[in-house]
């Protein structure tokens, strides 16, 4: 068997050929030349499966902070958007009013200068929930 390395960069170190071949030689029948060298392995590998482990608890956190982060944006986002549109169409309903009273002769019977006229003149989808 070779022996253990004197020292194992955690970030590094990957457990898993070394203890297939433990496996192996243990399911052989085979003796270690240093029972120390088959500890060390599995002691290495305990150590970064603690480690990923670790890494894991910490990601699915901030994921999860993430996750709340995002949620509480797009209510804002959507209470703002609802009170925008709240506005343009109060603005809506005032041009169009405005037009009803001030401009009535000047549209020779084209008909009715609506609120949804006037949101459709300035690319506004202030009426699309309330069609």
């Amino acid at each position: 068997m070779t022996p253990a390395p004197t020292t194992a960069h955690m970030s590094n170190f990957d457990p898993i050929p070394r203890l297939q071949q433990i496996v192996a030689t243990i399911e052989d029948g085979g003796h270690f030349d240093s029972p120390a060298t088959a500890a060390h392995y599995i002691n290495c590998a305990i150590r970064e499966i603690e480690r990923l482990r670790r890494e894991f608890g910490e990601a699915r956190r901030e994921i999860g902070d993430s996750l709340q982060t995002l949620i509480h944006l797009r209510q804002e986002q959507n209470a703002l958007r609802a009170e925008r549109d709240e506005a343009r169409r109060w603005i809506c309903k005032a041009v169009a009013d405005h037009y009803e009273y001030a401009c009535n002769a000047e549209l020779d019977g084209a008909g009715p200068y609506t609120q949804k006229d006037v949101a459709k003149d300035e690319g506004w989808d202030c009426f699309k929930d309330n069609a």
